[in-house]
């Protein structure tokens, strides 16, 4: 099944209260079954209490470095995706207001989102800067429509159009086939420790136009 014709891709600014905001709710509902968020919270009820307030701290704290862009079908909001500029990553330790809103956000889960946190900073790769895909989701009954695909393709313009490498990182095996379509390819796999989730770290290498 193909996009649907009238999803629209628009870039977020962080004065745009009303998007920013729709860019969390999206975000909370595309990873409530998220292996990640399943190791933090395993109790799903849970997962759909915290989520809207991790996402709003995150794409917060994204906005101030990187960028973030909506996809709307007619007027609602449909998927989101936080991308982080070259040069910009996440830090190994959150700056200490960040951090404060974040426990308070996962509350009991904050041990285990520090462990999901510290293995996807110390698998980032070195040397080459590159657009990094923090995260993309597609809300749940818009799954399967090609949105995810709208939402990538774009992201993906603006890196070739600067001639930069990309990477992101999926738990998903699904989503490996997914982004291999678009250029990447599988280049690390780690375990979060504690028996948390797998990791598949991909890297796109940049393409001249």
């Amino acid at each position: 099944m193909t996009a649907p014709q009238q999803a629209q891709i628009h870039r977020v600014l962080r004065q745009d209260a009303v998007h920013v905001a729709a860019v969390a709710h999206v975000l909370a509902d595309a990873f409530i079954d998220d292996p990640s968020f399943v190791f933090i919270a395993p109790d799903r009820e849970r997962r759909r209490a915290l989520l809207p307030a991790f996402f709003a701290c995150q794409v917060a704290a994204d906005l101030r470095r990187g960028s973030a862009t909506l996809a709307i079908d007619g007027a609602r909001p449909v998927g989101a995706a936080l991308w982080l500029p070259p040069g910009v990553r996440p830090p190994l330790l959150r700056p200490p207001q960040q951090a404060l809103a974040m426990v308070r956000a996962l509350r009991g889960g904050t041990a285990r989102g520090l462990r999901v946190d510290l293995a996807m900073v110390r698998h980032l790769p070195g040397g080459e800067d590159f657009w990094y895909l923090h995260y993309l989701g597609v809300a749940g009954d818009s799954q399967g429509r090609g949105v995810g695909r709208l939402l990538l393709a774009d992201g993906l313009a603006r890196a070739d159009a600067e001639a930069r490498p990309c990477w992101l990182e999926t738990q998903l095996p699904q989503n490996v086939a997914l982004y291999r379509s678009v250029g990447f390819e599988v280049v690390a796999e780690y375990d979060v420790p504690g028996d948390g989730p797998h990791f598949w770290g991909m890297w796109r290498p940049a393409r001249r136009r």
